[in-house]
């Protein structure tokens, strides 16, 4: 879980220090992938882990977006189902700073 390790080393600092995402490719993909992991959960859960990880690579990769906040807290919760709770609990804090940060609704 290389995400994982990332993600818990990062500080509020470092995450306020990420660049915005501007590719709008890559902001139409993670506005997408929120619907379709809501899908993924219902119909089939071993799609939803790789859609959520995908969210979150797409962050660590080309910035933040409204979005960003979905994947993170999505993420910490997967955690929570593979009992990393620190790392949980630590990436949960991250996605509400990150949405306090953005403003997201």
């Amino acid at each position: 879980m290389e995400v994982k390790m990332i993600l818990a080393k990062t500080t509020e600092a470092e995450l306020t220090n990420f660049r915005e995402m501007k590719d709008k490719n890559v902001i139409t993909a993670m506005k997408f992938l929120p619907i379709l992991s809501l899908y993924a959960y219902h119909a089939n859960q071993n799609y939803l882990l790789i859609l959520i990880v995908h969210m979150v690579q797409l962050t660590l990769r080309h910035g933040i977006c409204k979005e960003s906040c979905y994947g993170m807290a999505s993420f910490s919760f997967l955690l929570c189902q593979f009992e990393y709770f620190e790392a949980a609990d630590h990436i949960g804090r991250l996605a509400v700073f990150l949405l306090d940060k953005c403003k997201a609704e």
